[in-house]
């Protein structure tokens, strides 16, 4: 989305780097991630930069079964494909997509417990109930 809106920056990079090569690579991210951490610590790696590198390595694993992605670049020009034989909008990326979908839908609903020091929102919604109830008179 970003590449159809500065198409002169998408344009660049294709032809400096090719399409789907050194800015789809593991080793780069991997290399961004250390250079982040050892500029602004740990803690930046939890924050928006981290989102960002999530982001981008998502996007790398979304790419791996349409056709693949230089993984390892600037190591190795081979391109590295899960599912060669899926095209993007196809029923091939479909079959693929929708059980992985579910996978991750399923294992968000059914998530080990909280993370430590985090309150879930029915607890939020509960304790807004309480207070909220405690607090109204009703005329006799």
């Amino acid at each position: 989305m970003l590449g159809s809106r500065l198409k002169f920056l998408s344009r660049f990079l294709a032809k400096a780097f090719g399409h789907r090569g050194l800015t789809h690579s593991g080793v780069m991210l991997l290399l961004a991630a250390v250079v982040l951490k050892g500029l602004m610590g740990p803690e930046s790696l939890r924050g928006p930069w981290g989102a960002l590198l999530l982001g981008a390595g998502t996007h790398i694993a979304a790419d791996l079964p349409t056709g693949g992605c230089q993984l390892f670049a600037p190591l190795s020009r081979s391109r590295l494909s899960l599912w060669p034989y899926v095209r993007t909008g196809g029923i091939g990326e479909i079959m693929l997509l929708v059980p992985i979908l579910c996978l991750l839908g399923w294992a968000g609903v059914s998530g080990n417990g909280s993370v430590p020091g985090h309150v879930p929102p029915t607890a939020h919604h509960a304790r807004l109930r309480r207070h909220v109830l405690k607090d109204i008179s009703f005329s006799s």
